[in-house]
């Protein structure tokens, strides 16, 4: 087993924190962004839960297994997705130019910074609950028929994440309406263009990246 009982607390923990967090940013900062953002981050820990039914084998028999790693893969991306959250940072919030030739001056706005750190915050647990599911199904999968082709299979998942980010985040689309394919594939079909393409590829990338960078260095192998 891969998953503590430490690990479990540690991790609803950190939810249960960013939700006190976020009520106080909400006040400070009367944004509903802050509260709507609670909401992410529970998409984002459900792929963490998937795994613990597997991990603790709450879940045992093979058709069982396909179905909760079917459900992992649809709620996946929403551990990346919060990462595009950083786009609500407004840089005229902590800065402003007197000239063309004159220094910047960076404000100290206690509400600006809250709003900031809440944000990264978010975007940062959401990454680790994606890491420590994808960390489990990575060692696990070495079990698997095809284990030694694992390291592709992890690259089509995150070209897939990519992918369901994009259709999430600019036709706001949700993990449950992967049954209005005709709609996705339609809009997606309308919408592509060559951002498309750099985002997709863009988003793949920084996962690669993230993933391997900390399963090879924070991560003991077992």
């Amino acid at each position: 087993m891969f998953i503590t009982k430490k690990n479990i607390i540690f991790n609803v923990s950190l939810f249960v924190i960013y939700i006190v967090i976020s009520i106080i940013t909400y006040i400070v900062v009367k944004d509903f962004l802050h509260v709507f953002l609670v909401w992410n981050l529970f998409l984002a820990l459900i792929p963490f839960g998937l795994m613990v039914l597997i991990d603790k084998k709450i879940v045992r028999n093979k058709i069982g297994i396909v179905i909760v790693l079917l459900l992992w893969l649809f709620f996946f991306p929403n551990t990346m997705y919060i990462i595009t959250d950083l786009i609500y940072t407004n840089i005229d919030n902590f800065m402003n130019s007197p000239g063309p030739y004159e220094s910047l001056i960076y404000a100290q706005d206690i509400s600006a910074y809250l709003a900031l750190f809440h944000i990264y915050l978010g975007g940062f647990i959401g990454v680790i609950y994606g890491i420590k599911s994808l960390q489990i199904l990575y060692s696990y999968s070495k079990t698997f028929k095809f284990g030694k082709y694992r390291d592709i299979g992890f690259v089509v998942i995150f070209i897939l994440s990519a992918l369901a980010i994009y259709i999430g985040r600019f036709f706001r689309y949700n993990s449950w309406d992967i049954l209005r394919v005709y709609s996705i594939i339609k809009d997606l079909f309308l919408d592509f263009s060559w951002f498309t393409v750099f985002f997709i590829f863009s988003l793949t990338f920084v996962q690669v990246i993230i993933f391997y960078s900390i399963n090879n260095n924070f991560i003991s192998k077992k």
